[in-house]
């Protein structure tokens, strides 16, 4: 079975953040996730 359009930009977009935010640790990771998606979680 092919892999999806979806499938691959989120492989590409989970390989872009790990070059760029090179974490090392869960903590990195869940400060990574905090700043991509602060400005979309803020409240109004």
């Amino acid at each position: 079975m092919a892999k999806s359009k979806r499938e691959e930009k989120s492989i590409e977009l989970a390989n872009q953040i790990l070059e760029n935010y090179q974490p090392k640790t869960v903590e990195d990771i869940q400060n990574v996730l905090i700043d991509i998606s602060g400005p979309c979680l803020r409240p109004c």
